[in-house]
């Protein structure tokens, strides 16, 4: 039987560490298709920074996962707003093992930002002990009954997870196309807004709200401030 989790963590194992040297460190040793997609990734970096100014009011005194996390460049930015605890979880062994890197050449311990090598669409009991769960990029990757399971895990914690936003389908779509089909990615998805609002309403959660601006698009239940 096809495994699409084990094509999934394949794919992110090899493409996460150049994906992110495009994205945060401009990296020049990376491939020609990585460069000619980089004036597409100027929309990434202002959704991370979005996803700050959104979460990091709520930040001291709690505990953080953060899903998806690469190389731990969101989460170890996180660390200035004073939380009790930091967890970073990506499916990439080389993304977890460049995030411990990361934080022990900052000085950071573990006792304030550890990092784990999991599924959250095969298990996610890590999640039982945080007070708030983030996801950015992560649901692009996960088809729609994999949402609906996430959000039933994160039920009773705050959480902020980024959407594909709906619309016409123009360059910037057409390109992102082509390039998942010539990078192999072996599953990308959307879902409507109002798909996403039918997955909350059966995981029973009612108390959230959308960012919706200038093409970046979260879905979040964190306190208005």
């Amino acid at each position: 039987m096809h495994d699409q989790k084990s094509d999934q963590q394949s794919y992110w194992d090899n493409k996460i560490l150049e994906w992110e040297g495009t994205m945060y460190a401009g990296n020049a040793r990376v491939s020609l298709l990585e460069r000619l997609a980089v004036p597409f990734r100027t929309q990434l970096k202002k959704r991370l920074l979005v996803a700050e100014e959104l979460v990091k009011n709520h930040v001291a005194d709690r505990s953080l996962c953060d899903l998806g996390c690469g190389s731990g460049v969101f989460i170890i930015r996180l660390l200035k707003y004073n939380p009790r605890n930091l967890v970073g979880v990506d499916i990439a062994p080389s993304g977890i093992e460049a995030a411990k890197r990361h934080a022990s050449d900052l000085g950071i311990t573990e006792s304030r930002v550890s990092f784990l090598c999991e599924d959250a669409r095969v298990d996610s009991s890590f999640l039982q002990e945080v007070d708030i769960v983030t996801g950015i990029g992560l649901l692009d990757y996960f088809q729609k009954h994999e949402i609906a399971s996430l959000f039933r895990a994160v039920k009773g914690k705050m959480f902020l997870f980024s959407l594909p936003t709906e619309g016409k389908l123009g360059a910037r779509e057409i390109l992102r196309g082509i390039y998942l089909k010539i990078a192999s990615c072996p599953g990308s998805y959307s879902c409507s807004r109002g798909e996403v609002d039918g997955m909350l309403t059966e995981a029973g959660i009612d108390n959230y709200w959308y960012y919706d601006r200038e093409r970046i698009r979260f879905v979040t239940n964190l306190p208005k401030v």
